[in-house]
């Protein structure tokens, strides 16, 4: 069975025109096709989880597919923009946003080192339609007012220049290079800034791609969509103004999970019972998500209380949930230390702004400044039970009253969390699993039929005893049946 991983890619595109007419309902606009396909990742059989290499070259992406994600399970590659790009002044991360051509060269890499990561990774996925609007009514040509809708998709963001898709010749200029993406077995593509573009002049350009390569996804496959559309609740530009054209990254999951876990404004863990689109998120199938991202990591694109790397405990717990809770589509942030005092760093990199390699190091993290949170154990393990559990539903809930949690997936895992500063969990509780001697997945891991870590029993009645100290690193455990040592 062939990996398929999906790449992301950036490409900037732009509504260099002023609509007359409103579209104050343009989640029921029509003229559209069924767009289920689009919102399916087509990923291989079992797996459900991606991941951001921010910053990677091309062939470190290679080598990573080949060493890691595959083997533990990853379902996708998003990477930054492949395309030229300008140079500027120390070289900051956002250059990669501002292209200069199709051409598929950038500090990742050339385009045969391009080919070769897609090829090594079996069809990765694809990133970004980059919408930066060219024309304006505003006085500044910039955005000035971001409840006037006309002007957040017609005019310039942080003063951008985009390109005219009113123009026939310039929407063929685009279609033409994404399909040249695909024909190399590229996945799908995510469109970062879309609410700064209008959602029928996206459609136009979705409705003329190609079909998926059918010699790697079989046959009558669309490309995977999914928009960056920062509704915080409340603006002129809603997600579901996008989500009938594929996935939309819900922001206000990794905000309201991260309030949550650290217990901001009174939020409690027993609260997450029901999270989801009874929170006032999107439907599950409709949403992307994710704890942290390149933007809000760093207080921009809806930045405020997400949780980072930098509070990697809070982290840990965030994600490890974010895993074992059946909503959306997930994708790992895989970051690099920056000082916060300068949010526009660029990725470790030489005196001549050449990107450095990343080492891996013999425990299996990465050095040289890269940050890998996809390599963390208790990352990587998770993304594991989530393909184990997928399909399964969320059953044995038990809280204790506070910021104690635990359930099951069904018959095929179960997690338990403590979040509290004050007390040990220690309790008998239902895990919904077979009789038998299970690795914990948090503390360590299944090797050669070997635990590393802690070992738990279940008994006949499905019951075992959890034990999770206050002022443990890892006050997660984590159970599944391919983790399971004896009968």
């Amino acid at each position: 069975m062939p990996l398929y991983l999906w790449l992301l890619l950036v490409v900037l595109l732009g509504s260099g025109y002023v609509r007359t007419v409103p579209l104050d309902n343009e989640a029921n606009s029509h003229s559209r096709l069924d767009w289920t396909d689009t919102k399916n990742p087509n990923s291989a059989p079992n797996r459900h989880v991606a991941v951001h290499l921010f910053e990677w070259k091309w062939m470190d992406i290679a080598a990573e597919c080949e060493r890691f994600l595959g083997p533990m399970g990853y379902s996708g590659v998003q990477v930054s923009p492949p395309n030229e790009h300008v140079v500027l002044d120390e070289n900051p991360w956002y250059q990669r946003y501002q292209p200069v051509s199709y051409k598929l060269i950038s500090r990742s890499g050339t385009e045969e080192q391009f080919i070769d990561m897609v090829n090594r990774c079996n069809a990765v996925g694809v990133r970004t339609l980059d919408f930066s609007d060219h024309l304006c009514n505003s006085g500044s040509g910039g955005i000035e007012n971001y409840d006037d809708i006309y002007q957040v998709r017609n005019c310039r963001l942080v003063g951008l220049p985009d390109l005219w898709l009113s123009k026939e010749w310039v929407t063929q200029k685009i279609v033409d290079y994404l399909n040249h993406l695909l024909d190399l077995g590229v996945a799908g593509f995510r469109i970062d800034a879309a609410k700064h573009m209008w959602p029928e002049d996206i459609n136009k350009i979705i409705r003329m791609l190609k079909n998926l390569r059918e010699d790697i996804y079989g046959p009558n496959h669309r490309p995977f969509i999914y928009f960056e559309v920062i509704d915080m609740g409340g603006g002129s530009i809603r997600a579901n103004h996008y989500s009938w054209m594929g996935r939309v990254s819900e922001f206000l999951y990794g905000k309201k999970l991260s309030d949550v876990v650290s217990n901001n404004d009174g939020q409690k863990l027993k609260y997450l019972r029901n999270f989801g689109s009874d929170w006032g998120l999107l439907p599950d199938g409709d949403a992307q998500i994710m704890i942290d991202n390149h933007d809000n990591q760093r207080g921009h694109g809806g930045g405020g209380s997400y949780l980072t790397f930098f509070e990697f405990r809070k982290y840990k717990i965030a994600s490890a949930f974010m895993l074992s809770w059946p909503y959306g589509y997930p994708v790992i942030m895989s970051s690099y230390r920056f000082d916060r005092n300068n949010d526009g760093q660029g990725p470790p990199s030489n005196d001549r702004g050449e990107t450095n390699d990343v080492p891996i190091l013999e425990d299996g993290s990465c050095g040289g400044g890269w940050v890998c949170e996809h390599r963390w154990r208790q990352i990587a393990n998770f993304v594991q039970l989530r393909n184990v559990a997928w399909g399964y539903p969320v059953e044995n809930w038990w809280d204790n009253g506070d910021n104690q949690i635990a359930f099951s997936r069904g018959d095929k895992a179960f997690v338990a969390i403590n979040n509290d500063d004050y007390s040990p969990l220690d309790q008998w509780l239902q895990t919904g699993l077979p009789a038998g001697e299970y690795c914990d997945i948090v503390s360590g891991s299944l090797i050669n039929g070997r635990c590393t870590g802690k070992q738990v029993t279940v008994h006949q009645d499905g019951k075992a005893l959890i034990q999770i100290g206050n002022l443990e690193q890892d006050p997660i455990i984590g159970l599944h049946i391919n983790a399971r040592l004896s009968a």
